[in-house]
């Protein structure tokens, strides 16, 4: 009932504190929402603000970024493609992955092929005799086209490149097979051989202006996979600025030309396929990215590049120009031209709070075509902490007001519980001491009825008779006087009444009063008392309350012979103890039942006793040793028990030379 009733009463309390709650994180929800709201719909009216600032401004903005960057010299403008209709790359001119043989090495004679291998393996081993040799049957043949001629003019020069003028005839061959578009069996320029061959044994010669300028249709005209490293012989032959200039720049015309290339091989698959989008479309990888805008036309496809670079500074131009349009805190805007975000932060963004979409158009330049793009135009929310500032702060203030209120409470519900707990507790003591005040006073009132109704009628007649029943008159008396100073005392003690007064007192002498007392009560229960003062402590006079001193010690003795098995011994003793602030030491054993270590502490607590009180053996309500501890810890003493179940115990008492003054 009583648990009932408390459960009740704090489930009182807890509910409005869980209202508060609840209605609380409503509320900071709906004003979350609020703000989202707002900025959801503001952020739709800036975005459409920029839609239609950028459509105005992006033409004249595109043009004055490609301009700078190609004022800059970067080719990272714009770049074109050509295709003829059969999807071949026509510009830059396409470079075979492998050498191909040519077509003019399946016309040859028999005779012509074995002259040719012949002046492949003399030259191989640098017979200058073999090469003219086989030079001359190649250029006699009859029916075989003019590149053969070629082939053993240069397969000779090289041999005799020890012979002065080899360069310029070299030189001058390069130039002719340029000219030609020749290629020798393998299938390689005829005039990157002559080149590289040249590179080798002339670089002078090679790095002039003429040997440039194959250098440069080789570049332009006969792209192969040996460029890069005529390239860098070159580069590392040339002595004059000049030179070295050239030489570096036709190396970036080169990985420009590759870089096309590569590029092409995408455009081409969308252009071979059937997936070819509407508009312009992105191609290359990470930030070499260009818009390829496709056109076809009488002689193929015309696709322009536009570097990605351009529009990156065009979208920063816009966007510097525009400035403010009104976004909140923490939104931010980002441009996406078909497909690609650009001028945007590194941060992720968190959620899209608006988007929309307009066509750009920017006008050519230069006989270029216009380029029209589709725009579309976020505002991204990248820092919810400057949005949602101050409705976080508004949670925190609340959480932690919640809290504060949630914690006082809890200590309050804490103290409430245990209040009415120690409550309920201290009832049920307040019943068991009754019920075990009214049992003990019960008995030795009966015992004293009996006896003097016994004496008053004369039913004792015999002498002997008479003492026994005058003894256990006596016997009675003293016990229920004890127990009721015990009552009274512990009642002082409750209201803060009891009082000690100090003052000296012999202890041997006290101790051996006491056990005098209770002699006739240790022999009614047949046990054997006996006390025991060592020399060091004959000496010792203290400072204290005699009479409650006293009553502590009759306590323990009378706690004692209670449990004293019949027969046994108590033993009372006073000696110095090792505490050099408490040097008394008073002890009583008992040979008793013992007890466990659990119970050490509780058996001072007041009320206490060990055992069911229907099988309680013993007399008492449980305040002796509770007043026993009251009394040597208000000396300033402690007291404690040693003990084993069925070995008896030893109740100690350390007590203060001076003692002290004190009120409880």
């Amino acid at each position: 009932m009583g648990q009932a009733f408390l459960h009740r009463q704090l489930l009182l309390v807890l509910l409005p504190i869980v209202a508060l709650a609840v209605f609380g994180g409503m509320s900071l929800r709906r004003d979350r929402f609020a703000v989202e709201r707002e900025a959801r719909e503001r952020a739709l009216e800036a975005s459409s603000r920029l839609a239609d600032r950028f459509a105005e401004d992006w033409p004249r903005a595109f043009q004055k970024a490609k301009a700078r960057w190609v004022a800059g010299g970067s080719n990272a403008a714009f770049a074109e493609l050509r295709f003829d209709p059969s999807l071949r790359l026509v510009r830059p001119v396409e470079r075979p992955d492998a050498p191909v043989p040519p077509a003019w090495r399946r016309i040859l004679s028999e005779p012509v092929l074995v002259a040719l291998e012949g002046l492949r393996q003399a030259e191989a081993v640098g017979n200058a005799d073999r090469v003219r040799q086989f030079g001359a049957l190649l250029q006699g043949a009859t029916g075989s086209p003019p590149v053969i001629h070629a082939v053993a003019e240069l397969s000779r020069l090289r041999v005799a490149a020890g012979e002065g003028g080899q360069s310029g005839l070299l030189l001058k061959l390069a130039q002719g097979a340029l000219a030609e578009q020749w290629v020798n069996e393998a299938g390689l320029p005829l005039a990157m051989s002559a080149a590289l061959f040249l590179a080798g044994q002339d670089p002078a010669t090679m790095g002039s202006p003429e040997g440039l300028s194959v250098v440069e249709g080789l570049v332009r005209e006969q792209p192969s996979m040996l460029i890069g490293r005529l390239l860098e012989r070159l580069a590392e032959g040339a002595n004059g600025t000049a030179g070295r200039e050239r030489i570096e720049g036709l190396a970036r015309e080169w990985r420009a030309s590759e870089d096309l290339r590569m590029l092409a091989g995408q455009v081409k698959g969308y252009l071979s396929s059937n997936t070819l989008p509407a508009g312009p479309f992105w191609v290359g990888d990470g930030e070499r990215r260009w818009l390829a805008d496709c056109r076809i036309g009488p002689d193929g496809w015309v696709v322009g590049l536009h570097g990605r670079a351009v529009f990156e500074s065009a979208v920063a131009g816009v966007l510097e120009a525009v400035g403010n349009v009104g976004l909140p805190a923490g939104i931010h805007a980002e441009v996406e031209l078909s497909g690609l975000s650009l001028g945007s932060s590194d941060v992720g963004p968190v959620a899209v709070y608006a988007e929309v979409e307009q066509r750009l158009a920017s006008g050519g330049s230069g006989g270029e075509p216009g380029l029209a793009l589709m725009g579309q135009f976020r505002a991204v929310l990248r820092e919810p902490q400057a949005l949602f500032g101050a409705q976080v702060r508004q949670q925190r203030l609340f959480a932690g007001l919640l809290a504060g209120v949630v914690g006082v409470a809890g200590i309050g519900l804490w103290q409430t519980r245990r209040a009415f707990l120690r409550q309920l507790a201290l009832n049920e003591e307040k019943t068991n001491f009754v019920s075990a005040v009214s049992h003990e006073l019960r008995s030795p009132l009966a015992s004293l009825r009996l006896l003097s109704e016994a004496l008053a009628e004369g039913r004792a007649e015999d002498p002997a008779k008479r003492r026994e029943y005058a003894a256990f008159l006596v016997q009675e008396t003293r016990r229920l006087g004890t127990l009721v100073e015990n009552v009274l005392d512990f009642s002082r003690i409750e209201q803060g009444r009891k009082e000690y007064v100090p003052e000296p007192i012999h202890l041997p002498r006290l101790v051996r009063e006491t056990v005098r007392i209770l002699a006739p009560v240790a022999a009614d229960r047949d046990a054997d008392l006996r006390v025991e003062v060592t020399p060091e402590g004959e000496g010792f006079e203290v400072s204290a309350d005699a009479a409650a001193v006293q009553q502590a010690l009759l306590n323990l003795v009378d706690n004692a012979l209670k449990h004293a098995p019949a027969g046994s011994a108590v033993e009372v003793r006073l000696e110095r103890g090792t505490d050099p602030k408490r040097p008394v030491l008073l002890s009583v054993r008992d040979a008793g039942p013992g007890i466990p270590a659990e119970d050490h502490e509780r058996i001072f607590e007041r009320f206490y006793r060990r055992g069911s009180e229907l099988r309680r053996e013993t007399q008492g309500v449980g305040l002796g040793l509770a007043i026993v501890r009251h009394v040597v810890e208000g000396h300033g003493g402690r007291v404690w028990v040693e003990s084993e179940p069925g070995r008896g115990a030893v109740f100690f008492v350390e007590l203060p030379v001076d003692g002290r003054d004190t009120k409880s």
